[in-house]
């Protein structure tokens, strides 16, 4: 037994020692007020906030007009008390930096290729989509108001315009999963080492 648990401690040692860094889930936040309906509950100048959460292993690069994207993830919406609802369309996180300034992040509705709402700050100049980015304020506004576009979502249609140009965007790592990282392996193959180590000299001792 404690032979095999030699063994297993070795192997998972070389194993997730050598290993790369794992992608982690990233959330993206933006958040401003508004007014429209979801489904059929009309709501007025509540705080809207449009989360998108991906892995970073999904951030590509578009070379021909120069932005970041994800449209792989799921995308939810709450507003005020109502919800949150999800995005039944495929959704998208952008960060355009070679259309020069304003630079701009955007969210947009793959499914019906429109873009949703923006937010503009110089810092999306050198954003690529992959790491945490503190709470920015900037400009928002809706990308596409006439004729008015609705978005399919679990409570039903959402239909938004933004009241306040002033709004936020906040993008963070997920809290670690189940999965354990490589350096919490290492300890746990050390500890079974030491385990079997010292099962062996008290069985000697005997």
């Amino acid at each position: 037994m404690k032979r095999i648990l030699l063994i297993l401690a070795i192997v998972l040692m070389i194993h997730y020692g050598a290993a790369p860094a794992e992608a982690v889930t990233i959330e993206y936040h933006w958040a401003a007020q508004g007014s429209g309906t979801i489904g059929s509950t009309p709501f007025s100048n509540l705080l809207v906030d449009i989360a998108f959460v991906g892995d970073t292993t999904n951030v590509a690069y578009n070379t021909t007009n120069g932005y970041f994207y994800n449209n792989v993830g799921t995308a939810t919406i709450q507003v005020g008390s109502i919800g949150p609802a999800t995005f039944t369309d495929t959704m998208r996180v952008a960060d355009f930096q070679g259309y020069g300034a304003p630079y701009f992040l955007a969210y947009a509705d793959l499914t019906q290729d429109l873009e949703f709402v923006r937010i503009l700050n110089p810092a999306f100049m050198t954003y690529d989509l992959t790491t945490p980015l503190a709470s920015l304020s900037g400009q928002c506004y809706n990308s596409n108001l006439s004729p008015p576009w609705f978005y399919p979502t679990t409570l039903g249609d959402l239909y938004l315009t933004v009241d306040d140009p002033n709004g936020t965007f906040t993008a963070f790592y997920a809290p670690a999963g189940a999965v354990p990282e490589p350096t919490t392996m290492l300890l746990l193959g050390s500890g079974l080492i030491g385990l079997a180590g010292y099962g062996r000299k008290k069985f000697r001792g005997k």
